[in-house]
């Protein structure tokens, strides 16, 4: 007869909580290294063995954002790094940062940073100004 205890319990539920990090450690992984190009819900639980909508749960409860909101900010932070360093157009920038539509890119920069790419190029130029 099997008999449950609350350490074997115990450790079940960290082996399969340990399992689902990892998960989302393998998720955001590919989100990085994958941003650039269409990035599906298929493609990323494509070697796991989690439904798309447990994994979104899953992904939510453990980052704190939806798995589409997550890509958009690591797009976004990269478009952040392009606009910061680079004199690249902001068309070519939002191609680079995985966005096929710039009025997309537009709008999705403006909700993560309260600046459309183009005001938020001019207050790092200002600000680099009176840092002279």
């Amino acid at each position: 007869m099997y008999k449950c205890d609350a350490q074997s319990f115990h450790s079940q539920n960290d082996s399969k909580s340990l399992a689902h990090h990892e998960a989302v450690d393998k998720a955001v992984e590919y989100i990085g290294k994958n941003y650039r190009s269409r990035i599906s819900l298929e493609s990323i639980v494509a070697d796991m063995f989690f439904s798309k909508g447990y994994f979104r749960q899953l992904f939510r409860s453990i980052i704190g954002m939806s798995v589409t909101d997550y890509i958009q900010k690591t797009r976004i932070d990269e478009a952040i790094r392009l606009i910061s360093t680079t004199d690249r157009t902001i068309f070519e920038i939002a191609g680079e940062c995985g966005f096929a539509d710039v009025k997309f890119f537009y709008k999705t920069f403006k909700k993560i940073t309260g600046k459309t790419p183009k005001e938020y190029r001019q207050k790092l130029t200002k600000q680099k100004e009176t840092a002279q």
